[in-house]
């Protein structure tokens, strides 16, 4: 059974959640104290969770196809590669949004040399057609992982089982 004090800041949060871009969340099926009704609530960041978990699973089977256990190496790295240059472009437009910055504008150019998204956005860019190495997935593959955790502390309080209610999904798998 979930904690009632639990369940009360995961809606203060989720109510400072919905007011970046969820309006349309208040008709959803699930209920706020949901497994559902959390993933519904914010689909952005749902998919930009699920597109982190791409990137992380092509980052580890890369690894893995160097080592000569799988073929295909260098599909894995585009694949991880190009997950996460979407996910920084969605992360960006989220942001220009938000400041309300037209696209063709000088305003626009500083937010994108300002912006860790940006800074991500245009590594990723730079090193996607180049010679496939591991030490290029690096830094996309831990901030991957850091955002994918961080989501995953937010299911922890929904999820309804005493295993995982109070630490986070993926440390517990892991260990």
């Amino acid at each position: 059974m979930a904690n009632p004090q639990q369940n009360a800041s995961w809606q203060g949060s989720q109510g400072s959640q919905s007011s970046q871009g969820s309006e349309g969340s208040q008709g959803s099926p699930g209920s706020p104290g949901t497994l559902k009704g959390y993933i519904t609530a914010d689909m952005a960041a749902t998919t930009l969770f699920v597109m982190r978990m791409v990137t992380i699973v092509c980052t580890l089977l890369f690894v893995l196809s160097t080592m000569g256990l799988f073929g295909g190496a260098t599909s894995f790295y585009l694949n991880a590669m190009l997950t996460s240059l979407f996910t920084f472009i969605i992360r960006l437009h989220q942001r220009q949004k938000q400041a309300n910055i037209n696209l063709f504008s000088r305003a626009m150019l500083t937010l994108l040399s300002t912006e860790d998204s940006g800074h991500y956005m245009l590594y990723t860019f730079f090193y996607y057609n180049q010679l496939p190495l591991t030490i290029y997935l690096l830094p996309v593959f831990l901030y991957a992982v850091l955002f994918s955790v961080t989501y995953t502390q937010g299911l922890a309080p929904v999820s309804h089982s005493s295993r995982y209610t109070h630490c986070s999904l993926i440390p517990r798998l892991l260990g």
